[in-house]
């Protein structure tokens, strides 16, 4: 057969354009506009493909869906805005045993209102190796709204991201392996910035997470092991934590965790390292260490001007290693001790009890055994520098310590039973 322009077959491309200004491969007038959102996709040849949308406003009725491999989905900015005018559908959705996708450079808006069950601006089920680059979302505020959801996904990126005024920002369910960093999570109505469930091996770094109302904390770990937490600013989380973390092995390093309404951070679990954070007025806690956990390091934290303690380990948490902390000007004790075989080392423990109530102390032990406190340094807390303060507090070993200052009701208090007492300096 000759072939001549005329027969010669159709060839499917690989970059498309979609506009609202009837410049495109693909024109949308404003209404159902995933009609030819979709198509454009769907157009793309079975190896993947590019679909960049021009600046306007995108109004949608369904979801979009992503359902081949390699797909970028590039916007020019905040400028191309993906909204949508009803509840209870995610707005661009992308699975299943999908990868290689690019979202970038694009905003998504949700209905807002709570007026449906839920629904999510970015949907990611059993995706892996894809990213999620520079864009914007805002709006997702139904019952179990998120701006961003990874279900079931492994080894993605989602940086440089702004997703703020939405039920739950980030949700993180069974996902392992996936960075998420350089991003905002600010503002969710009544949920968490981020919040991980049964998920492994992620690296959440260098984001903000401000202003998070009514949420259980601007980051929420449920049941999820081995992760890292670094670099982050956790501010402002309205009747929650800064940081809950409930998991195994999870490290928490080099955050900035202010003005939260509860712990600056909850650990409900074992193996975790919590090192080198700076943890300032919070309505609670700065570190509180929950029941039922053990093996955990709190170590190099800046624990100031708390509304209630510095540290605080609850009955039930063993094995806790509390080295070379700063506690200071907190309004409850520096550091209280409420559970077995601790070590509390090398601490430096100033001017707690700020409001001179004559109540608590540096370091203090209540129905607490061989517990040892060791090279700490406690000066001007009200109460005792260190305080023994209960006859069941049994074996425990008081040993090197310097306690000074003036400001105080005295020096060691020994309450307990069989304190084993050595070379301790007091003035």
């Amino acid at each position: 057969m000759v072939m001549t322009l005329l027969t010669r077959p159709k060839k499917t491309v690989g970059t498309v354009v979609i506009a609202t200004d009837g410049s495109g491969d693909f024109n949308t007038n404003g209404t159902d506009d995933q009609v030819e959102i979709q198509a454009a996709i769907d157009s793309l040849p079975a190896g993947g493909g590019c679909v960049y949308m021009k600046e306007g406003t995108y109004t949608i009725t369904a979801t979009i869906t992503i359902t081949i491999d390699n797909v970028a989905i590039i916007g020019c900015g905040r400028c191309t805005h993906i909204t949508i005018t009803t509840d209870d559908i995610n707005l661009l959705e992308v699975g299943t045993n999908i990868e290689g996708i690019l979202i970038t450079n694009m905003r998504f808006s949700g209905v807002g209102g709570f007026g449906g069950v839920t629904h999510s601006a970015i949907y990611f089920d059993t995706v892996d190796n894809s990213e999620i680059r520079g864009v914007w979302v805002d709006n997702c505020t139904d019952v179990s709204a998120a701006g961003i959801v990874l279900d079931n996904s492994y080894r993605n990126i989602i940086t440089s991201c702004k997703v703020n005024g939405n039920r739950f920002n980030l949700g993180i369910g069974t996902s392992n392996y996936n960075i998420i960093s350089n991003s905002q999570f600010n503002s969710a109505t009544g949920g968490s910035g981020i919040r991980m469930v049964v998920s492994q091996y992620n690296l959440i770094e260098g984001n903000e997470c401000l202003s998070n109302t009514t949420g259980l904390a601007a980051i929420y770990f449920e049941n999820s092991d081995n992760n890292i937490v670094i670099d982050n600013i956790l501010f402002a989380t309205s009747e929650g934590n800064g940081l809950y973390l409930e998991g195994i092995g999870n490290l928490v390093t080099n955050n900035i965790i202010t003005e939260n309404g509860d712990d600056g951070i909850t650990i409900t679990g074992s193996w975790n390292s919590i090192i080198g954070n700076y943890i300032r007025t919070n309505t609670r806690s700065a570190i509180l260490v929950w029941t039922n956990g053990e093996y955990n390091t709190v170590s190099n934290n800046d624990c100031h001007a708390n509304e209630e303690y510095g540290i605080r380990i609850r009955s039930g948490s063993h094995h806790t290693t509390i080295t070379g902390n700063h506690t200071f000007q907190n309004e409850y004790d520096g550091i209280l001790i409420e559970s077995d075989d601790n070590i509390i080392s090398n601490n430096i423990n100033d001017t707690n009890d700020v409001d001179n109530t004559t109540t608590y102390s540096g370091i203090r032990l209540i129905s607490a055994d061989r517990n040892i406190i060791s090279n700490n340094r406690c000066k001007e807390n009200d109460n005792y520098e260190i305080d023994i303060s209960n006859a069941t507090c049994n074996d425990n070993l008081v040993e090197g310590n310097i306690c000074i200052g003036t400001n105080h009701v005295g020096t060691i208090n020994d309450s307990g039973t069989n304190t084993h007492l050595a070379h301790n300096i007091t003035t």
